[in-house]
């Protein structure tokens, strides 16, 4: 399925809803090594609505993430690092993700009906003028937030109905190195503050921001 603009500002607040009719409850399960730091697994399954990024895994880490996945949000482009594991997908999730990524997970065979949305950069850079409706996010960088921060900008609706908003598995204070992901793929986090740097605003803004909505009671850190 693919959308207008216009439509795919509001496309993932209308996916969560049509997974679950007025949620109670919606988790948003990021990648960084705190999700293997503790047993979240029955927690993180207890929401109505279970949302990860990229290719965060289940199989083998249940009891520390969770087994379901509703809605898998894919921010990056896809490349072959990441071809094995969405070739063998096999979850009933709703994949939401750039256009630019239609045609490879196409020759993947993938056989679920995912959702395109155009210009990504549109959505990405829009991510912080939607949040500063609800906090004080700064003079906006030039370069956009990564996709954890574009979810709860798309997820923002959610605020105003008192949805309270579970994140897991997200960084939320400056590191050096280590793991960059709680899978360990063999990438290390000291190399991904390189890419960080380059494509993306600095990490101190988004830990700020998340900092803000924690504050106000529209988001939870576990």
């Amino acid at each position: 399925m693919k959308m207008s603009d216009q439509e795919a500002g509001n496309f993932f607040f209308d996916a969560v809803a049509r997974k679950k009719d007025k949620p109670a409850s919606i988790a948003v399960i990021g990648n960084s090594p705190r999700l293997g730091q503790d047993r979240n697994g029955e927690r993180i399954d207890a929401h109505d609505v279970i949302i990860r990024v990229n290719d965060g895994r289940t199989t083998g880490f249940e009891e520390f993430g969770g087994s379901r996945t509703d809605i898998r949000f894919v921010g990056v482009p896809l490349k072959e690092r990441y071809w094995d594991f969405f070739r063998e997908l096999d979850e009933p999730s709703t994949i939401i993700t750039r256009v630019e990524n239609e045609p490879v997970l196409k020759n993947l065979g993938y056989a679920g009906e995912p959702v395109y949305y155009p210009n990504r950069d549109v959505h990405t850079h829009a991510a912080l003028p939607i949040l500063s409706r609800y906090v004080e996010t700064g003079a906006y960088p030039k370069k956009p937030p990564r996709s954890g921060i574009v979810i709860l900008s798309f997820l923002s609706p959610f605020f105003e109905k008192g949805v309270p908003i579970s994140l897991f598995g997200f960084e939320i204070e400056p590191r050096n190195g280590g793991e960059e992901h709680y899978y360990k793929d063999g990438r290390d986090f000291g190399r991904a503050l390189q890419h960080w740097d380059d494509a993306h605003c600095p990490m101190e803004v988004e830990f700020a921001v998340l900092g803000r909505l924690r504050d106000k009671g529209y988001i939870r850190f576990f």
